[in-house]
């Protein structure tokens, strides 16, 4: 089944998006896509599961990508604010 696995940290804009796509004019589009929007828990994954854990997992499970999608990773960096004056 195809689908738009969103991020817990983009799902209301996806959802959106959806919405948007499955009004007029672009209804009949989006039909013909046959997409669904799914969410991570909804999947099996933990809602805060990186995309090297996703990735890894569909790597695991030999579950085949379709070369058209891209294979992306966006690391999260959780530090303090590093505070920087020039000149000195």
């Amino acid at each position: 089944m195809k689908g738009i696995l969103a991020d817990n940290n983009v799902i209301g804009q996806v959802a959106y998006l959806v919405q948007l796509m499955q009004a007029e004019p672009w209804s009949d589009f989006w039909n013909e896509l046959g997409l669904t929007l799914r969410r991570f828990d909804e999947v099996g994954l933990a809602p805060t599961a990186s995309d090297v854990e996703i990735w890894y997992d569909a790597f695991r499970f030999g579950i085949q990508m379709d070369p058209k999608i891209p294979m992306t990773a966006q690391q999260r960096a959780y530090t303090s604010p590093i505070w920087y004056t020039p000149g000195k």
